[in-house]
């Protein structure tokens, strides 16, 4: 996410993957790769069966390089959280409401971009993160966050000049 040309930036973090989920993600790179390769030079296999290997391959890849960053940024005006392709951009004025919010395995059953919890949730590791309610939207937004208590505070001050809550 480019923000050379936005009001200040106020806040600003950038999550990898944990060790064991992008050990996961390489592993099913690999797994994927291997079954192209046994697949694609294996004698008699349909034509059909080789386009769907590859084409679950470039979707692992994919989803290995989009999803193993999360970057959120505050500035003056809004707060963008997110992966490359994917990443909200909510008005800071739009904000009613934050919280801190636990996220596990359990609630949210993974990691990535996930819908549960009456939430969409963007995270790349369990623990700390924020669920915050804006104006609009039926589903909160929650996503993984290693400052949760200084974003809280930004937002909360934000709210308040805002009045939404």
């Amino acid at each position: 996410m480019d923000y050379s040309h936005e009001a200040r930036i106020r806040f600003r973090e950038v999550q990898e993957f944990v060790g064991w989920a992008r050990l996961s993600m390489v592993g099913a790179v690999v797994s994927v790769g291997v079954g192209n390769f046994v697949v694609l030079y294996a004698p008699g296999t349909p034509e059909s069966v080789k386009v769907f290997m590859l084409i679950a391959l470039l979707m692992v890849v994919i989803a290995a390089l989009e999803f193993r960053r999360l970057e959120i940024v505050v500035d003056d005006e809004n707060l963008r959280f997110g992966f490359r392709l994917v990443h909200p951009v909510v008005p800071l004025k739009s904000i009613l409401s934050c919280e801190p919010e636990k996220i596990t395995l359990w609630k949210y059953g993974g990691i990535g971009i996930r819908v549960a919890a009456g939430a969409v949730c963007y995270n790349t590791r369990f623990g700390d993160g924020v669920r915050i309610r804006v104006e609009g939207r039926r589903r909160d937004w929650v996503f993984s966050c290693d400052d949760s208590a200084r974003l809280l505070a930004l937002l909360n001050d934000s709210i308040s000049k805002h009045g939404l809550s």
